[in-house]
């Protein structure tokens, strides 16, 4: 399903109670899109009583009708140049930006996906100092599964980040769940990396508001399954004839023994073996998600 992001509708009307001492009304532009609004002034005015509210335009065959209704096309014009501009760049309309365009204002753009390559490059070039290899890829994969989100349910390749709002983050959810079918927490944890990057603009001003900040979603809890001691006993002893996986099980079983991840196993050199104050072998490590120093007894396996 593509969300249509693409409705620009415009209104002109008059205010009654901004009559002026002529008794001419000035004339104003409604722009709406994604229920989204912004009213300007078109520095032009109109006699209330030859005013249709219904169409929006001047009756009459006057002199001054015509000139206020050959303004009023034109300007619906060039909105809809600025509408075709935009959708055939594939970037998000904003009644805001539609406003800039036709006052000639130059915007100060800032889109999620250009904040989000840089953050990610910056973090590729961190790898070792402050990242690991594992976190660059989570965010890799979150920046392409954001870019799929914008094609496909939204037919664009990047979105203004002042454009995010809380349903853009619900819809967001709702594709990863259905789409790519991503479990809660799964999905929670590609919306907090989008979060992260939604608070590089905040800290940057490039935001005015946080979008987050009505969006409530947290983690379920998950019981997870232990081995028993019988199943240990059994991997200990199972044979396997080739020897990489022979390498693999005993690298497990290191692991439930120690309580050492994956990545800091992978980390272990002979350098890492010390005599502890009990006079028997240690391991003396610097975890890498925690970043902190730790010290583990080598135990002996019990044998059955």
């Amino acid at each position: 399903m593509k969300q249509n992001r693409m409705n620009v509708n415009t209104l002109f009307f008059i205010r009654l109670s901004r009559i002026k001492k002529n008794g001419l009304c000035p004339i104003f532009l409604r722009i709406t899109t994604k229920g989204e609004r912004v009213e300007m002034t078109i520095d032009q005015s109109v006699n209330p009583d030859v005013w249709n509210n219904s169409t929006g335009y001047a009756t009459g065959n006057t002199k001054h009708a015509k000139l206020v209704n050959q303004t009023l096309q034109a300007i619906r014009y060039r909105i809809s140049e600025i509408t075709i501009s935009l959708r055939e760049e594939k970037k998000s309309l904003s009644a805001i930006r539609i406003k800039n365009l036709l006052m000639g204002i130059k915007e100060d753009e800032h889109f999620l996906m250009e904040i989000y390559k840089s953050h990610n490059y910056q973090m590729l070039n961190l790898i070792g100092k402050q990242f690991s290899p594992a976190t660059y890829r989570k965010y890799q994969y979150a920046y392409q599964n954001t870019q799929d989100y914008l094609q496909d349910f939204h037919d664009i390749d990047d979105i203004e980040i002042s454009d995010i709002d809380f349903q853009f983050i619900s819809d967001y959810e709702y594709y990863l769940k259905s789409k790519r079918n991503c479990s809660h927490n799964t999905a929670v944890r590609y919306i907090k990396q989008m979060k992260k990057i939604v608070n590089i603009a905040l800290n940057n001003d490039w935001l005015k508001e946080d979008p987050f900040k009505k969006y409530r979603v947290g983690y379920k809890k998950i019981d997870k399954d232990f081995l028993t001691e019988d199943e240990l006993e059994k991997i200990i002893n199972k044979s396997f004839t080739v020897k990489r996986i022979d390498q693999v099980r005993d690298c497990f079983l290191f692991s439930c023994f120690t309580g050492l991840a994956h990545v800091d196993l992978k980390n272990l050199t002979k350098d890492n073996i010390i005599i502890g104050v009990n006079g028997k072998q240690w391991l003396h490590i610097h975890r890498q998600k925690t970043n902190t120093s730790s010290k583990i007894p080598l135990l002996p396996i019990k044998q059955g």
